[in-house]
């Protein structure tokens, strides 16, 4: 939790800087409303089970995610976007005294806000270039399906699907192929969950005292349809 709040705070004063360079004339902002489909895929990372931070444990494997999705440009710098994604983690606790392996399967709805800044000035006026972040919620459902190799199941808390809320955020950067309506562009995001059961388990505290996260990197594609 207190990642995803440094990262609030860090947005707000991006925010802030980004703001006062647009008042300057210093970065542009779109004149026109806008709609996109986009469609992402990339790799994903796990961290189930963290104690004081998410990368004082064990990366698990990584697997991957698919998304797709509709955004809605505002004149200005601001969006909205609405995404259904599917997200795949495996892993394996063999070498430790848990001792079990995951796959788990994960359906997530999101709704979130963006603040961008286009930039690179081409042909005149052009630009074809945008940075920006995005903060927002949704749900997520997840399936784990386990493999227990020891009697670990005896201590640990076992629900193998579980429905829980989810706070997305992170940033990106998309590049607009001119006269072709196309975009394309790198996004790394992270994934807040309120629950500890991305995994399928949830350790006796002290061995897991904060909620599952993961997070990941996708290419996009974008293309504007109106």
């Amino acid at each position: 939790m207190k990642k995803f709040v440094l990262f609030v705070l860090l947005v707000m004063f991006v925010f802030s800087s980004i703001e006062a360079q647009r008042r300057n004339g210093i970065i542009g902002r779109r004149t026109e409303n806008s709609g996109s489909v986009i469609f992402s895929m990339g790799p994903s990372f796990a961290f189930p089970d963290t104690q004081k931070s998410p990368f004082l444990q064990s990366t698990f494997l990584h697997e991957g995610n698919f998304t797709g999705g509709f955004r809605y440009k505002f004149p200005g710098n601001f969006s909205i976007k609405g995404a259904l994604g599917y997200y795949q983690f495996s892993g394996s606790d063999g070498d430790s005294p848990r001792n079990y392996d995951f796959t788990s399967s994960l359906f997530q709805l999101t709704a979130q806000a963006e603040y961008a800044y286009v930039f690179g000035k081409k042909y005149g006026r052009y630009k074809p270039n945008s940075i920006y972040v995005f903060l927002g919620t949704g749900v997520m459902s997840n399936n784990s399906k386990l493999d227990i190799h020891g009697n670990s199941y005896r201590t640990y808390k076992y629900k193998p699907s579980v429905i829980a809320p989810v706070i997305p955020y992170g940033f990106g950067y998309q590049y607009e192929i001119i006269n072709t309506g196309l975009s394309v562009g790198l996004e790394i995001n992270f994934e807040y969950l309120f629950t500890d059961y991305l995994d399928g388990f949830k350790p006796p505290t002290p061995s897991s005292s904060n909620n599952d996260v993961f997070e990941g990197g996708s290419f996009t594609l974008a293309y504007k349809i109106f």
